[in-house]
């Protein structure tokens, strides 16, 4: 798998608990992000951080439930 130009998982590998740092990049998991406001929803599902780039992708991941779509087809 590439992420940035990295490769990463290329063989068994001890990931930490909420995060793991591949050169200038920081990947992280179920950690809450500081906001301005106060946001319900502040934990993002992957925070992938680039200290190089000084860059931050917020990735928040969904999975629909299709299980009513029979309901409004009729």
């Amino acid at each position: 798998m590439n992420i940035w130009g990295y490769s990463l998982l290329t063989s068994t590998v001890n990931i930490p608990e909420r995060g793991i740092n591949v050169n200038s990049t920081t990947i992280m998991w179920d950690i809450p992000v500081i906001t301005d406001r106060k946001i319900l929803a502040n934990q993002p599902d992957i925070v992938l951080h680039d200290k190089k780039e000084k860059a931050r992708l917020l990735i928040d991941i969904a999975i629909p439930d299709g299980s009513d779509n029979t309901k409004d087809q009729r």
